[in-house]
């Protein structure tokens, strides 16, 4: 469920900030937890 939503929010975050920094965001963090 929390990786769920965190997904959610770095998919919100990247429609508001750019596609490019949600990437960025999203492979940094999903590398860190994997």
């Amino acid at each position: 469920a929390l990786f769920r939503l965190a997904a959610d929010n770095l998919l919100y975050t990247a429609k508001r900030r750019g596609l490019r920094v949600g990437i960025f965001g999203a492979l940094h963090t999903y590398g860190r937890r994997l």
